[in-house]
């Protein structure tokens, strides 16, 4: 199982040599992770209505766009194992993604903490949030695309 080596992965996938209880342990990862982060954010209840509502539509959106754009990097239709292919590559790029926001939000929280600079605006975090997923849905692509090369 690859946890950070996503070029490796997508060799293997490529050449489909993954096995069935391969691609188990990775949905099976990539669910529990998934569920743990949806109940670490269910931790902070939201005060503006307008943030809320506007952060989910955009995710929703971004979300839509991106499964749609690496069905098509997959080959659409004619395209092969696309969730397998789909889940497999999310979980190395969700812990890639993690380790570099935290690189980013690291020093901003040091400067909130310790010399009084606000930056925890909702707004900030919404774009932040937003961003990530956009990167994370373009990284897919390129690694789906890179499974169909010979």
């Amino acid at each position: 199982m690859y946890l950070w080596k996503i070029n490796n992965l997508v060799a293997d996938l490529r050449e489909e040599s993954l096995t069935q209880e391969n691609f188990k342990n990775y949905y099976l990862v990539t669910s529990v992770s998934l569920l743990l982060f949806s109940y670490l954010l269910a931790l902070d209840t939201p005060t503006n209505l307008t943030h809320y509502w506007a952060d989910a539509i955009g995710t929703i959106l971004v979300t839509i766009v991106g499964l749609n754009l690496a069905f098509n990097a997959n080959g659409g239709n004619t395209g092969k194992h696309f969730l397998n292919k789909t889940v497999s590559i999310s979980l190395p790029l969700m812990i890639r993604i993690i380790v570099a926001s935290t690189l980013v939000i690291l020093p901003l929280v040091v400067l909130e903490l310790f010399f009084s600079v606000s930056i925890s605006d909702e707004w900030f975090l919404s774009l932040f949030t937003l961003s990530l997923n956009i990167i994370f849905f373009w990284r897919l692509v390129i690694h789906l695309k890179n499974t169909n090369l010979k």
